[in-house]
């Protein structure tokens, strides 16, 4: 048989396997072993990153580009990046970068790698759950590609976490949509498009400090910037 012959043969068992899979994961109870079976499962189809193609160097090089001008313009010393995921991208710039770097993530098995493999005077991991635990104190809080994984519950939850926290600036993942578009609700561990700028997260548009193009394939996909005074609790 041949190479073609057989990816065409197993491609409807796969996908089988993996919607079964997904199934399973989004059953269990708590957001800890929701993400963590993502990972150990790789339901999130890349071959390059664990946490997915939005890790990836190629979907990430405009937020790599941008990135070091936004530390010396907000005149950051402190990278709180939760969740980190595997630290994919985030390696390639960190060496250039003048800030201390503070990787949390809530699968225990990422941050072990991580720390084993990273680790350093200006890098550290620990695991941690953005809806509840505490934080590290950081210039720059960074929540990427998250928000639109949780339900309208737990992202209230990460926005009331956070209000205590010692943080200056949020950088977060949100899309741009039509203005009829709605907001809808999920199982922790899924997916769907979120705009944070409308119901029922209603950050403020016009406070947005910068906004990056984040994804190639996704072109609507963008991170916001917003002052820690302009978060909505």
């Amino acid at each position: 048989m041949t190479k073609r012959f057989l990816k065409l043969f197993y491609q409807p068992f796969f996908k089988f396997k993996k919607r079964r899979d997904v199934k399973k994961m989004l059953e269990l109870e708590t957001i800890s072993e929701k993400f963590t079976a993502i990972h150990k499962k790789r339901l999130w189809s890349s071959k390059e990153s664990i946490s997915g193609t939005g890790s990836t160097l190629e979907n990430t090089n405009e937020l790599r580009s941008i990135l070091p001008s936004l530390v010396d313009d907000y005149k950051i010393k402190e990278i709180v990046d939760s969740p980190c995921g595997d630290f994919n991208w985030f390696k390639e710039i960190i060496m250039d970068l003048d800030v201390s770097y503070f990787g949390v993530d809530i699968v225990e098995d990422l941050i072990e790698e991580n720390s084993k493999c990273y680790s350093g005077e200006k890098v550290s991991f620990q695991v941690g759950n953005i809806c509840e635990d505490n934080l590290p104190t950081g210039d720059l809080l960074i929540v990427r590609d998250c928000l639109f994984h949780l339900s309208h519950s737990d992202i209230d939850r990460f926005l009331t976490n956070i209000l205590n926290l010692d943080y200056k600036l949020l950088l977060t993942s949100s899309f741009e949509l039509n203005d009829d578009f709605d907001n809808s609700d999920i199982i922790s561990g899924g997916f769907r498009f979120i705009d944070i700028t409308k119901k029922p997260y209603c950050f403020d548009e016009n406070k947005i400090l910068e906004k990056i193009d984040d994804d190639k394939n996704k072109g609507n996909k963008k991170l916001l910037m917003f002052h820690k005074n302009d978060v909505p609790h």
